[in-house]
C-alpha cells in the first residue's frame, strides 16, 4: 500500500511538474514580448517597468529550474510569488491607475487562477483575500476610481475567486477519490491472498 501511495504521489508530481513547465515557458514568452513592447511603445515610467519586466524574468526563470531540478513544491511557491509582485508592483509604481486606469487592477485575479492550479484551496482561498483587500484599499484611497463601475470590479473578483476555489475544491476531492479507491482495490488484493494461503 505505501508503495502504492508513491507511485501516485510520484505521478501526480510527474503531471504537476509537466504542467507547471508548460506555464513557465508560456509565462516566459509573455515576458519578452511585453518586455519589447514596453521597450518601444511605453513613455511614461519606462525604466520602472523595464526592471519590473526583467525582475519577474528572473523569478520565472529561477521557479523553471526548480522544476527541472524536481523542487515543484519551491517551484510553484516562486511563481505565485512572482505573479503577486507582477500584479502589485504596477499599482505603486504607475500613478495612472488611481487617476483611473483599471486595467492593471484585474490583474489581481492572475495570482488567483494560478494557486487554485497547484495549490491547496486554504493557500488558494488566502491568496484570494489578500487580492481583494488590495482592490478595496485601492479604490478607498483614489477618488477617481470610487467614481468608477468599482462594484463590478469587486464582483468580478468574487466570481474569479468563487470559480477558483470550485476548480481547487473539485480537483483535490477528485485525487483524494482515486487514492482511496487505489487503496481499496490493494486492500482487497491482500484479503484475496490471505485468502487463498488459508486453503
Amino acid at each position: 500500500m505505501i508503495r502504492l501511495k508513491e507511485f501516485l504521489k510520484l505521478r501526480e508530481q510527474e503531471l504537476s511538474g509537466n504542467l507547471l513547465l508548460g506555464i513557465q515557458v508560456f509565462l516566459i514568452s509573455i515576458l519578452i514580448f511585453i518586455l519589447l513592447v514596453v521597450i518601444v511603445f511605453t513613455q511614461e515610467n519606462k525604466l520602472q517597468y523595464v526592471l519590473l519586466v526583467l525582475m519577474s524574468m528572473i523569478f520565472v526563470l529561477s521557479s523553471t529550474l526548480m522544476n527541472i531540478l524536481g523542487k515543484l513544491k519551491e517551484s510553484v511557491y516562486m511563481l505565485i510569488f512572482s505573479s503577486i509582485l507582477t500584479t502589485w508592483a504596477p499599482l505603486i509604481i504607475d500613478r495612472n491607475i488611481l487617476l483611473g486606469d483599471t486595467a492593471p487592477i484585474y490583474y489581481l485575479s492572475l495570482p488567483i487562477v494560478l494557486a487554485s492550479i497547484f495549490v491547496t484551496p486554504i493557500f488558494t482561498l488566502v491568496i484570494a483575500i489578500v487580492q481583494m483587500i488590495t482592490c478595496i484599499i485601492l479604490i478607498s484611497v483614489s477618488e477617481t476610481l470610487q467614481n468608477l463601475n468599482w462594484i463590478s470590479l469587486i464582483i468580478y473578483m468574487i466570481a474569479i475567486t468563487g470559480i477558483s476555489l470550485t476548480n481547487n475544491y473539485i480537483k483535490f476531492t477528485h485525487q483524494k477519490k482515486i487514492v482511496e479507491k487505489e487503496e481499496s482495490l490493494e486492500e482487497a488484493k491482500e484479503e484475496f491472498k490471505k485468502l487463498d494461503k488459508s486453503k
